[in-house]
């Protein structure tokens, strides 16, 4: 999925993302990486909750928290995005 986006292939990405995801769902990078391409496309309130559904896998990660960050400051959502920000650490 990665690679796709990295090549530009955006919706592809997406796609084989989604099918990683049904293979296996409790994995807490998949639903990051699915967060990150559906930032890429712009889609911020989806990318949303695939980071908080992979806070949830893997709480004591960093990561998704930061991503949920700035996905939120994107949007707008300043005072959300801030906490988020802060809490990574």
């Amino acid at each position: 999925g990665m690679a796709l986006l990295n090549l530009g292939r955006r919706e592809e990405a997406l796609a084989a993302m989604d099918a990683a995801i049904r293979l296996k769902p409790a994995t807490s990078a998949l639903h990051i990486d699915r967060g990150v391409t559906l930032t890429a496309l712009g889609l911020y309130e989806e990318s949303i909750l695939a980071f908080d559904r992979a806070a949830v896998l893997a709480p004591d990660q960093a990561l998704p928290v930061l991503r949920r960050a700035q996905a939120r400051l994107r949007l707008g959502e300043f005072a959300a995005g801030w906490r988020d920000h802060e809490r990574r650490w």
